[in-house]
């Protein structure tokens, strides 16, 4: 399957429950393979919530988008940004993926 279709695949998920959340884990990590790895070898220690909504923000997914994907309030994805944000100290104004991949 190519990259993009790929792509397209993980972006059309609902992720409902913990099966949900393992096969759009397992999508992801086949077009971005060392991710995850590459997050946790900089000393981030994030909660498979957080995970996900990295992935998601990888995907250049806004708020309405994963609030959909999630089937949660636009208001549950700010709050998560923004704990997520307080936990790993990423300056406000600095996208938490770019703080990531940066650090």
């Amino acid at each position: 399957m190519k990259s993009i279709e790929r792509l397209q695949d993980l972006t059309a998920i609902k992720i409902l429950t913990n099966d949900d959340c393992y096969n759009f884990k397992e999508k992801f990590k086949s077009v971005y393979p060392s991710f995850f790895v590459s997050i946790r070898s900089k000393g981030f220690t994030l909660t498979k919530s957080e995970e996900r909504l990295i992935a998601m923000e990888k995907l250049y997914l806004d708020t309405n988008e994963i609030a959909n994907m999630l089937a949660i309030s636009q208001e549950s994805v700010t709050r998560s940004r923004s704990r997520l944000r307080k936990k790993i100290n990423a300056p406000k104004g600095t996208p938490i993926l770019e703080y990531l991949e940066a650090s």
